[in-house]
């Protein structure tokens, strides 16, 4: 019983870690583009490689997205809901120990 509360402990620890760092690199990244924001109201101009990259990748996901019609973002939608739902069954059985 105790060495499953360690592992349990263990495993949250670990989830809140790799949350934080996500945080973190969304944050860093909104900084980056609240700051060139600012920056484009001075120059209209102002180009910045990180933004360049994050609008391309938006574009392509955009254009894939809207290229395949709605098959793929249902597909991903039920994937998502089909894989949550077991797993927070055995979330609830876990707490219930």
């Amino acid at each position: 019983m105790l060495g499953d509360q360690i592992t349990h402990h263990h495993r949250v620890d670990h989830r809140r870690v790799r949350h934080g760092g996500l945080l973190l690199l969304v944050g860093a990244y909104v900084a980056h583009y609240g700051w060139y924001e600012i920056r484009v109201q001075g120059d209209a101009a102002t180009q910045d490689a990180a933004i360049g990259a994050a609008s391309a990748l938006q574009r392509t996901i955009a254009d894939t997205l809207e290229g395949s019609g709605p098959a793929i973002p249902n597909d991903v939608v039920a994937l998502l809901a089909t894989g949550l739902g077991p797993r927070s069954k055995s979330i609830r059985r876990q707490r219930q120990r």
